[in-house]
């Protein structure tokens, strides 16, 4: 009799401790879908949205400086940018963004270039934070209120950051359900700072917009055309959602021309299968196709330039040929000779993306009015 009272009593008390996990479970949840409510009620109020005029950008190294980028959205939008769209969760060494500025401590940074993970987030790139680690997000230029989703990952449920903006207010970021991507909306002005609580929890990027239209990209050194497949077939739609895009530039073929096993039937197959998926995410954008500049060092160049232009066609995109301009604006030697090109003579410098950038929106706006 006692040992079956005994275990009657064990009984109860695990299902005790199961019914307060799940309670608290429940309120946890029910906390951050009042926060979220809230903040998505002052974003509607004051009439901020994601959904401005967008372009993105998808490349290598030569945008992954952000001069491009940068130099592009002052001649293709102007003043009318005020937002920054879907930005990574942080950025590589070498790596720079074109509208955020990032410090972090006690994150390890996983890139798909390099990086085996099975889960990547849109532009693929992870940040693994030990606890008590600390992610500081700081705007260049834009300012104001702005909507924030932050994009989140860890095995169990329950609070896993917090979040301190410019007004030092602070919010609880919390994982509603263990292993699965999720987003946490605010309203915050910056800058951000984003602390870890548990070992393990991860960022995938975020969404950060106002009133206005933007310039936003995927780019990372050393990558290839292919490096989307290593992304997860969720990002395609989770992390689109919400933005209006109406141009994607893609600017691959340097790292693909540089490899021995390189193939034009290849090199055109992987950047049709890049566009098969944007295609998905927007029906009405329009593609842009970019060669890579012209470094003497790429002898494959014609081979990525032929593909590009029989891409262009095949998919009713414009092609911007910066080959072209280069050899129309002095060529590689005076380019370098005015310090336009990095001394690996196979980048281009600041300045140089910068002329790049500029040329690339106004062949764009040209190609639009016809």
């Amino acid at each position: 009799m006692n040992k079956i009272l005994a275990s009657f009593y064990a009984f109860l008390g695990l299902f005790a401790v199961l019914l307060l996990a799940a309670c608290a479970q429940k309120i946890i949840a029910e906390n951050k879908s009042s926060d979220e409510m809230l903040a998505k009620k002052e974003l509607k109020r004051l009439n901020i949205s994601p959904n401005g005029r967008g372009v993105k950008f998808f490349g290598d190294s030569h945008m992954a400086s952000g001069a491009m980028v940068a130099a592009f959205r002052d001649e293709y939008f102007g003043a009318s940018v005020g937002s920054a769209g879907f930005v990574p969760a942080a950025m590589s060494k070498y790596h720079a963004h074109s509208e955020l500025s990032f410090e972090s401590n006690g994150f390890e940074v996983l890139s798909s270039r390099r990086d085996k993970y099975d889960d990547y987030a849109l532009c693929g790139v992870v940040a693994k934070a030990d606890e008590n680690a600390t992610m500081s997000l700081k705007l260049k230029k834009l300012k104001g209120l702005f909507g924030v989703e932050i994009l989140h990952k860890f095995s169990q449920s329950g609070e896993i950051f917090t979040l301190k903006d410019a007004n030092a207010k602070e919010y609880k970021i919390t994982q509603k359900s263990p292993d699965i991507w999720e987003y946490s909306t605010f309203a915050l002005s910056f800058p951000l700072e984003i602390k870890a609580l548990k070992n393990g929890v991860e960022l995938g990027g975020y969404k950060i917009y106002q009133k206005g239209d933007f310039v936003d990209f995927c780019a990372a050194n050393g990558a290839y055309s292919s490096i989307s497949a290593k992304w997860s077939a969720e990002a395609w739609s989770r992390d689109f959602a919400g933005f209006d895009y109406e141009l994607f530039i893609l600017g691959y073929g340097t790292n693909d021309a540089l490899d021995k096993n390189f193939s034009e039937s290849g090199f055109y197959n992987s950047m049709k299968s890049l566009i098969t998926k944007l295609k998905s995410t927007s029906k009405n954008a329009k593609l842009v196709l970019v060669a890579p500049p012209p470094s003497p060092k790429i002898k494959k160049m014609p081979l990525v330039i032929s593909a590009l232009k029989r891409l262009a066609r095949d998919e009713n995109a414009i092609f911007v040929d910066t080959r072209a301009f280069v050899e129309s604006s002095g060529g590689w030697k005076d380019w370098r000779k005015n310090k336009l090109v990095s001394r690996d003579n196979l980048h281009l410098s600041h300045d140089g993306y910068k002329k790049i950038g500029a040329f690339i929106a106004k062949s764009v706006k040209n190609e639009m009015k016809n």
